[in-house]
C-alpha cells in the first residue's frame, strides 16, 4: 500500500488509528517514556511518528476493514487491549531485570548502600538500579 500524503482513503486512516491506538499504550508504558518527566505532547507526537512510518508497511484486506462504527470502536478497544498487554508485558520484564540486580546487590553486601530513583523518588538499592539500565 503506498503512502500518500494529502488523499488519505478511508481506509487508510481506519489503519493508521488502529496503529496508533496499539503503538500508543506500548510507547506510553515504556521504562523510558512513562516518566512524568516525560511531556505527554512528546509521547503523542512519537505515537503519530511511529504510527506514520508503520502505515506504508502494514498491509490490511479490504475486507477485513470495519464497515460501520461499532466494528471499528471493537476493533480499537481490542488494538488497545493488544498494546496494554503488550506494555505490561516489556514493564513485566524491565520489573524482573531490576529484581534480580537488586538481589544480586543484597547477596554482594550492597543492602546498605541505595540511591534515590529520580524516576519514583524513593530510595532503591544500587544493584538494580545499574542493571535496570
Amino acid at each position: 500500500m503506498p503512502f500518500h500524503w494529502v488523499p488519505w482513503s478511508v481506509q487508510q486512516f481506519q489503519v493508521f488509528l488502529m496503529i496508533a491506538v496499539r503503538v500508543g499504550p506500548l510507547l506510553f508504558m515504556m521504562p523510558l517514556l512513562s516518566s512524568r518527566n516525560v511531556p505527554m505532547l512528546v509521547k503523542v507526537g512519537l505515537t503519530l511518528l511511529v504510527s506514520l512510518i508503520l502505515l506504508p508497511v502494514v498491509e490490511i484486506d479490504s475486507s477485513r476493514c470495519p464497515s460501520d462504527l461499532y466494528a471499528l470502536l471493537f476493533f480499537l478497544v481490542s488494538e488497545m487491549i493488544i498494546g496494554f498487554i503488550a506494555g505490561l508485558s516489556v514493564k513485566l520484564i524491565f520489573a524482573a531485570l531490576q529484581l534480580a540486580g537488586e538481589l544480586a546487590g543484597f547477596q554482594m553486601g550492597f543492602s546498605m548502600a541505595n540511591v534515590v530513583d529520580p524516576q519514583s523518588g524513593i530510595d532503591s538499592p544500587l544493584m538494580g538500579q545499574f542493571q535496570y539500565l
